[in-house]
């Protein structure tokens, strides 16, 4: 049952607790399952929010409304991590911007 619903909802099986056969959710595939949900399922749902507040009428013009979900995202730390030291080797993050991203204390001097 638990399966038809997901079926019905439009999400992952995994979402409802429906069990199929030979599946596992572990925290190495966390991040890849939460993805999977956001572009697949819900997806479908925030575009068309995010757009009809971002009209005038709701918010001031020029105004834009998007959903956040870089936190729901995220990778574990070890990820982050070689993604920082790349970027940060690449030129393209500087120390401060890898501390805003961690949501550290700034940097001093």
């Amino acid at each position: 049952q638990a399966l038809e619903v997901a079926r019905m909802m439009g999400v992952p099986a995994w979402a409802v607790d429906a069990t199929t056969g030979g599946s596992s959710l572990t925290y190495s595939n966390l991040v890849d399952r939460n993805r999977e949900l956001v572009d697949y399922s819900f997806a479908a749902y925030m575009a068309p929010i995010e757009a009809r507040w971002s009209l005038d009428d709701i918010l001031p013009a020029g105004t834009w409304a998007r959903f956040s979900t870089p936190d729901w995202l995220r990778g574990d730390l070890k990820y982050r991590a070689e993604a920082y030291t790349a970027a940060k080797a690449a030129g393209l993050m500087t120390d401060q911007q890898i501390q805003d991203a961690e949501r550290g204390l700034p940097l001093e001097g």
